[in-house]
């Protein structure tokens, strides 16, 4: 599963690819991905993904994470969920990797 982030803020639409693996978001610039933003915390929240799942944890940051609206300590994210940090809002989004089946598929179906 392939996953990303679009940052919806600030007069930009940032496309971050993100690897298979943790991803660590704040201001600090040893992060994964980097936010100019005053009320995100140098290293706010991590992204842990597996195979098949995505979850968010807040690294006791100062103004909180909310996903969706709700503010949360941790949580799965899902497909098109809404993360905020500080002033700075992102779409997540997961998609399915083409394999040679499913592509032989569709051309087989046109």
């Amino acid at each position: 599963m392939k996953r990303s982030l679009i940052q919806l803020d600030h007069g930009l639409s940032k496309l971050t690819i993100l690897p298979s693996n943790n991803v660590v978001i704040g201001r600090d610039s040893v992060c994964d991905v980097v936010v100019y933003d005053e009320r995100v915390s140098r290293q706010h929240v991590r992204i842990a993904m597996s195979r098949y799942t995505s979850g968010i944890l807040d690294l006791s940051s100062r103004n909180g994470l909310y996903v969706n609206g709700f503010k949360v300590k941790a949580g799965q994210l899902r497909h098109l969920d809404v993360i905020r940090i500080g002033n700075t809002r992102f779409r997540f989004f997961e998609t399915a990797p083409v394999g040679p089946d499913s592509a032989l598929a569709l051309m087989q179906s046109t």
